[in-house]
């Protein structure tokens, strides 16, 4: 049927060559060329993603270094220290009020929380009617803090949602009392 319609004449068989080898010339450096430019997409892409991911981490760290600064600043003034101590929750409040509120305005910090051992909610200053609750279940990070009274800088999923929390001891007259965290 094909030699019905194309005879195998000299004259075809060059035509059919040339069509062949000038489909190949055009169709083979095209194909080459679409593989070669997604090969340099993806690449674009994983080096993109992975710098998204540097920068992420990064700000992570800087974010966790800057909460575990305020953390220590926060734990080693004696006035929190002692009404902490005392389970102060009222006075704590007073005083601890008008930092988180100032803080949670210039650098967005949502969190500031006290915790008594292991993992009991004392004070949240961004609900200080709600306390009492035991944490343990979820708040690793308080829990490995008291335990090694060491501070702890971690990214933790909680009830909110994940957030990268500085969890640092508070000490009272050289004595380890509880935990205070901030995110």
């Amino acid at each position: 049927m094909f030699q019905k319609f194309f005879p195998q004449t000299l004259r075809n068989r060059i035509l059919l060559t040339m069509t062949l080898t000038m489909l190949i010339l055009v169709f083979l450096p095209a194909f080459l060329f679409y593989q070669n430019f997604m090969n340099t997409i993806a690449t674009i892409e994983k080096d993109r993603g992975q710098t998204a991911y540097k920068q992420v981490l990064n700000t992570l760290k800087t974010r966790g270094k800057a909460m575990g600064m305020l953390s220590i600043a926060i734990s080693n003034e004696p006035s929190v220290q002692e009404l902490f101590h005392k389970k102060d929750r009222k006075a704590l409040q007073k005083l601890m009020m008008p930092v988180f509120k100032k803080l949670s305005k210039v650098y967005k910090i949502n969190v500031f929380h006290f915790h008594k051992q292991p993992a009991v909610s004392f004070l949240r200053m961004q609900k200080p009617e709600k306390f009492g609750d035991d944490l343990s279940g979820f708040r690793h990070t308080v829990i490995a803090a008291n335990k090694t009274q060491k501070m702890i800088i971690a990214l933790e999923k909680g009830v909110a949602g994940l957030s990268n929390r500085a969890v640092i001891p508070v000490f009272y007259k050289n004595m380890h009392i509880d935990i205070m965290a901030d995110s």
